[in-house]
């Protein structure tokens, strides 16, 4: 049909992916989060995963509940930005469960 490469991948091959590579996000992201808070828990000075030792080795238990919380709320912020950012590139696809008529 007369395209190059460069239109090939814009209009074909990257429209296609974009919904694998968000399903990869989406599982990636939280895997990432955990595994940041452990190595914060093994072996920092600061961050998430030391306020969760720092709680446990003083019994504060609060405290490791507010650092867990923190955590899933930075869980549940990543993830809705990786799905606002994929509704708005996948716009041009219809959304799952939605039934189409006939004639429509």
């Amino acid at each position: 049909m007369g395209a190059d490469e460069r239109d090939l991948a814009r209009h074909i091959v990257f429209p296609g992916a974009v919904p694998y590579i968000f399903a990869g996000f989406r599982i990636a992201m939280p895997y990432s989060i955990g595994g940041a808070v452990i190595a914060e828990l093994i072996s920092a000075n600061r961050g998430l995963g030391y306020l969760v030792q720092l709680g446990a080795m003083n019994f504060d238990t609060t405290g490791v509940f507010v650092a867990l919380a923190a955590t899933i709320c930075i869980v549940f912020l990543g993830n809705w930005s990786v799905n606002a950012v994929e509704r708005r590139l996948l716009r041009w696809r219809p959304r799952p469960g939605l039934d189409m008529q006939a004639g429509s």
